[in-house]
């Protein structure tokens, strides 16, 4: 039985708690966003995910902005090969974004959001605790081994591929002169 069966109880950019979340997670609890554009939602709108606030962020400016024609959040699977872990998995791209350009182009975007933190390398600094340093140098080495594969996924299917901070999500609470993280 679908829980949520009609938008119209719901409104403008309804959001609600999805049950089932573990207690006691570390990750925010994820929530189901509602469009309000169902049109322009590629896959069932009933069954959007979003993992964080800025996440919903981003799928309420895609869900109402006039140039994106359609979009998906987590619709494009991409094979990486983590070398954490020595083996392949699967990298779930937060978004998939299908607009028209300011010169009436049509351009494709594969996005993903993370933490400016998350896109530069760590470094061990005053008292952090090996621990932690050593988690934070494995997410980034996973998320380099994810956008290695995204690049050449987006170039190889004419995509081009975007990772977004909260310097783009915020860009009024973007701290000037920030260092730009260098791709390779």
């Amino acid at each position: 039985m679908n829980k949520y069966p009609s938008q119209r109880k719901y409104p403008k950019h309804a959001i609600e708690q999805l049950d089932g979340e573990k207690k006691n997670s570390p990750y925010p609890k994820p929530i189901q966003f509602i469009p309000n554009n169902i049109e322009k939602y590629i896959g069932d709108y009933n069954n959007i995910t979003s993992r964080s606030s800025w996440e919903t962020k981003f799928m309420r400016w895609c869900d109402g902005h006039p140039a994106i024609l359609k979009w998906s959040s987590e619709g494009v699977v991409i094979p990486y090969y983590s070398s954490c872990e020595d083996k392949m998995r699967n990298y779930y791209m937060d978004f998939f974004v299908y607009y028209k350009t300011n010169n009436n182009t049509n351009k494709k975007l594969l996005i993903e959001i993370k933490p400016f933190s998350q896109t530069i390398p760590p470094k061990k600094r005053g008292r952090k605790k090996l621990e932690t340093f050593l988690n934070e140098q494995k997410t980034y080495q996973v998320n380099q081994d994810k956008w290695k594969s995204a690049n050449k996924y987006a170039k190889a299917n004419g995509y081009e591929f975007v990772i977004m901070t909260e310097y783009e999500l915020y860009p009024e609470y973007a701290r000037k002169g920030r260092p730009i993280p260098k791709t390779k």
